[in-house]
């Protein structure tokens, strides 16, 4: 016990220090604030209490996927900060008002909505954002994707473990459960396909940094960049509705040369292009159409795929590089070799369980590149853990996609 005190002061006191410094302007110091005050609590729960929490966690999806599905997360929202007790709620949303108060338990001590008073509860920050299209994406993936493959973990080990082999891309944990990989999944499921869509256009919600903030786009691209009018400045591959490129183009109007998204036919149904941009049918595992483009730019694309298939993607940018001019820019996690933090651990393994990718540490992603004819130029970081920027060019001999 006393030794348990000692910790806890030891702790106190680092945080107390940490809290003292700029730590909202370091992403650095904001992120060892940040572990050392989860490794504080662990140490004032102590192991049952902790194992507890973690066990309950998924309670806490479930609850949020309720809220939006039931509308009471917006009937909450559109009343802009106002009190609403549940009764009202349960009329306005024509739902049980004991279950809304059993949800709203739960949801309020987790800080989604605040407990103004008994049966009565308020929107604030994080529930305002949890109604989102996009944060309500995430939340419907996560819960009704994601945990339907738990129950299948079991049994996919056992029949792994029996025919001597560790769960492969061919017997990975989605496919397992839902027959097909995600990707196919959400081609064949529009409605979950959406949500993935606005889940994937959100994920810079809360981020004040693009990656153009991070990367010295002018020095590093412009700067010897072909002025012609029908050459392209950059390809923004599996780009989505063009939201990263559109927002680089308000940055730095004027940029020489054409701006290009690219994603998958369907992403383009009804779709119109922001004003500068164009869209292009593509799929990444075949051939580059865009060739000697200056910049061809991939934001979270390789984490979401194995080595096999990265490098597929890899072979058909590198043959469209034109040597010596030719950039490859990929905004992407680097993983630490040691001490990850939480945000970076979870990714990994959502990116096992969901996509079959892999989150990579800075020598996993010299060797993918390597083995595509690439080579590192640089790696940008801002120090956060959850933002880099590869810079790549390319290397020797180019392999041929398959």
């Amino acid at each position: 016990m006393a030794a348990q005190r000692a910790d806890v002061t030891r702790l106190l006191a680092r945080v107390q220090q940490a809290g003292a410094s700029n730590f909202q302007d370091d992403p650095s110091a904001k992120g060892e604030l940040l572990h050392t005050l989860d490794v504080l609590k662990r140490e004032i729960e102590g192991p049952a209490a902790y194992l507890s929490r973690v066990r309950q966690a998924p309670l806490l999806n479930m609850c949020q996927l309720m809220a939006i599905e039931m509308g009471l997360l917006g009937a909450i929202v559109k009343r802009k900060g106002q009190s609403v007790d549940a009764h009202t709620l349960a009329n306005d949303i024509n739902r049980d008002e004991l279950l809304i108060v059993r949800i709203m338990r739960l949801l309020t001590v987790h800080g989604f909505c605040d407990e103004t008073s008994v049966r009565q509860y308020r929107s604030n920050a994080n529930a305002e954002l949890l109604n989102t299209p996009g944060m309500m994406g995430a939340t419907r993936n996560m819960v009704e994707l994601l945990y339907p493959i738990g129950g299948k973990l079991k049994p996919l080990l056992r029949e792994t473990k029996a025919a001597g082999q560790a769960p492969s891309d061919l017997q990975s944990p989605y496919k397992y459960t839902f027959g097909t990989s995600l990707f196919d999944y959400l081609e064949k499921d529009a409605e979950h396909k959406v949500y993935f869509d606005d889940w994937m256009s959100s994920r810079r919600a809360g981020l004040r940094r693009e990656w153009f903030d991070l990367y010295p786009i002018e020095s590093r691209l412009v700067a010897g960049t072909d002025q012609s009018r029908e050459a392209v400045f950059l390809v923004d591959v599996a780009g989505g509705k063009g939201h990263d490129i559109s927002r680089l183009n308000s940055r730095f109007p004027g940029l020489p040369g054409r701006l290009v998204v690219q994603d998958l036919p369907r992403t383009f149904e009804n779709y119109v292009a922001p004003e500068g941009i164009e869209a292009n049918a593509h799929d990444i595992f075949t051939k580059q159409p865009i060739e000697g483009a200056r910049t061809y730019f991939f934001r979270s694309v390789f984490h979401d795929w194995p080595e096999f298939r990265s490098l597929d993607i890899l072979a058909h940018t590198a043959h469209a590089m034109k040597p010596g001019y030719s950039r490859l820019l990929i905004e992407d996690l680097v993983l630490p070799d040691r001490g990850a933090d939480m945000r970076q651990a979870s990714l990994d393994m959502t990116m096992y369980f969901m996509p079959e990718g892999i989150e990579r540490t800075a020598g996993q992603w010299k060797d993918l590149l390597e083995r595509a004819g690439l080579q590192i130029i640089k790696i940008w970081s801002d120090g956060s853990g959850m933002e880099s920027v590869i810079e790549a060019e390319l290397e020797g001999t180019m392999r041929t996609p398959s």
